[in-house]
C-alpha cells in the first residue's frame, strides 16, 4: 500500500478535504451537496451529494413526451434521460420485398429483411432481372444489324 506523504486530497466542490498522509486509493465521502452545472437538458439538478470525477451525477428524472422509435407517436411520463422510447405499436413500414409490412414492435433503424414465404418474386429482384433482359435483348438486336 502506498500512502501520500505531501499531497491533500480534496472533493469537487471544495468542502472536504483529507490531509496528509493519504494511502493510495482513498475515496473521498462528501457530505455537502454536488455543485457540478446541471443537466444540458435545462432541467435542474437532482439533489445528490458531492461525488469524485469518474462517478457522473445521476441522470435526469423529470417526466417529459418523447418521440418513440418508429416516429410515429409522441409518448407520454417519459424519464427526460431515458434514450430508448417505444410507442409499443407494429412498426408496419414496407419491407424490401415491396409486398409486406415490417412486423415488428416499434423499432429505431431499419426493418429486418422479409423473411414470408408466400410465393411473389420480390419487386427489387425483379426489377433487376428485368433490367438485365433488356439490355441483354438490346446487345442481342445491336448484333444482328
Amino acid at each position: 500500500m502506498f500512502i501520500s506523504y505531501d499531497l491533500q486530497v480534496i472533493c469537487h466542490c471544495g468542502h472536504t478535504v483529507l490531509e496528509p498522509p493519504v494511502p493510495c486509493g482513498t475515496e473521498i465521502k462528501c457530505a455537502y451537496p454536488c455543485v457540478r452545472p446541471p443537466p444540458p437538458c435545462g432541467h435542474p439538478r437532482t439533489p445528490h451529494l458531492c461525488h469524485e470525477d469518474p462517478t457522473s451525477c445521476p441522470p435526469c428524472v423529470y417526466l417529459t413526451e418523447k418521440l418513440c422509435a418508429c416516429g410515429k407517436t409522441m409518448v407520454g411520463n417519459i424519464r427526460c434521460s431515458q434514450e430508448k422510447v417505444s410507442c409499443g405499436k407494429v412498426c408496419g413500414c414496407p419491407l424490401g420485398c415491396g409486398f409486406h409490412p415490417c412486423e415488428q414492435l416499434c423499432h429505431a433503424g431499419a426493418c429486418a429483411p422479409c423473411t414470408t414465404i408466400c410465393g411473389k418474386p420480390r419487386k427489387l429482384w425483379y426489377g433487376i432481372v428485368l433490367s438485365l433482359t433488356r439490355r441483354n435483348n438490346f446487345r442481342t438486336k445491336s448484333r444482328r444489324v
